[in-house]
């Protein structure tokens, strides 16, 4: 007779879910009159390829200490001279995640920080000082045949630029209200708030690393993340990047976190519409240094709420989508 598997536990290998980590993924949610998120669909789309991945994801690359807090309530009907529970329903319907961004960039800045986010415009001679700088360098028009990888400027323009420098790539500020930025809603304007010239530039999230400058055209390292360049798009050198505590608009993005197994399953949490819960202060982790002083990482941490989204399947109300694709040779349960 076997030994019963209560004493024993013995377990099935391609049904556990063992592996590094979770990488997370960003992508826009539309604003506005037409709100929209990004959507991931398991169906078409298959495992999210974590190299390759979908048209508008971003690899925001290692996070750590991912810890979501659902906070939804159940509520319950009693009746009965004894209070006996005889029904449940669903009531308040809510979610959170928390996590820390290990890898540092513009993307990682702007979502911890959960405000307009700033491109540090690099300086003209002699102009005033502030806290995101005063007036910058003339923008570089744009020529013809721009792509996201690609940025064709004005004869002459190329001068101006330097290969490894970053770049922003969008139109001037005109006066226009409302929400901002190539590809990428990178700020809400109301009207006669603004007068720099510069301020779309000062934003948006189209920007890129030079790679190489062949005469007046610059080669970008990745494309750049609002796309390619439109009408009317301008040039200008970017030297850092910077966040304000404070200030009022709230941007919100859709989010998947996945991690992989080395059996070929996948877990993933598919956010459509994540906005910031609150400011969260810089982390610390231990980097290995043996033989000499200790030294830290700094990490960007991040806590999000998540907002309602109506599923198309059944009109219901929901917040997050937890997913799971099997590894080869699994059972069903």
């Amino acid at each position: 007779m076997p030994i019963s598997k209560s004493l024993v536990q013995p377990f099935r290998k391609p049904m556990l879910i063992i592996g590094s980590g979770f990488r997370g993924y960003f992508a826009p949610y539309a604003q506005g009159a037409s709100p929209a998120p990004t959507l991931y669909d398991p169906a078409r789309q298959g495992r999210f390829d974590t190299n390759a991945p979908p048209a508008g994801w971003f690899d925001l690359g290692w996070i750590d200490q991912l810890k979501r807090s659902p906070a939804g309530r159940i509520g319950q009907i009693r009746s009965g001279y004894r209070g006996a529970v005889r029904a449940q329903y669903r009531g308040e319907i809510g979610s959170s995640v928390e996590f820390e961004f290990r890898e540092w960039g513009k993307l990682q800045m702007a979502l911890a920080t959960g405000t307009t986010h700033f491109n540090i415009l690099k300086a003209a001679s002699g102009s005033a000082q502030q806290p995101l700088g005063g007036t910058p360098s003339a923008a570089v028009a744009l020529g013809s045949g721009s792509t996201t990888t690609s940025i064709v400027l004005t004869s002459g323009g190329g001068a101006q630029f330097q290969a490894g420098q970053f770049i922003a790539v969008d139109v001037d500020y005109t006066g226009q209200s409302g929400y901002i930025g190539t590809g990428i809603q990178a700020s809400f304007v109301p009207a006669g708030s603004v007068t720099d010239a510069d301020f779309v530039r000062r934003v948006t999230f189209n920007v890129g690393v030079i790679k190489t400058i062949s005469v007046d055209t610059l080669t970008l390292e990745q494309p750049m993340l609002g796309g390619a360049p439109v009408a009317g798009a301008k040039v200008q050198a970017v030297t850092g990047f910077a966040s304000r505590e404070g200030s009022s608009f709230i941007p919100a993005w859709s989010a998947l976190f996945v991690v992989d197994t080395f059996d070929g399953a996948q877990l993933y949490y598919y956010y459509p519409q994540l906005s910031i819960a609150s400011d969260r202060e810089e982390g610390a982790y231990d980097v290995d240094n043996a033989g000499s002083a200790d030294l830290k990482g700094r990490a960007l941490r991040a806590e999000f709420n998540a907002l309602a989204y109506e599923d198309p399947v059944d009109g219901e109300t929901v917040v997050c989508y937890r997913g799971f694709f099997p590894a080869p040779g699994s059972l069903a349960y």
